[in-house]
């Protein structure tokens, strides 16, 4: 039962990962967007 809960909070953490990737992202361009302006 732990290992599935230790998985559970792996994949928990890789979907944080993710989603802070694409706000950076997402960040990214709209800085480079008001840059170029």
């Amino acid at each position: 039962m732990s290992h599935k809960k230790r998985k559970r909070f792996a994949n928990f953490v890789w979907i944080i990962i993710s989603v802070l990737a694409i706000i950076s992202m997402i960040g990214f361009s709209l800085s480079s967007l008001f840059i170029g302006q």
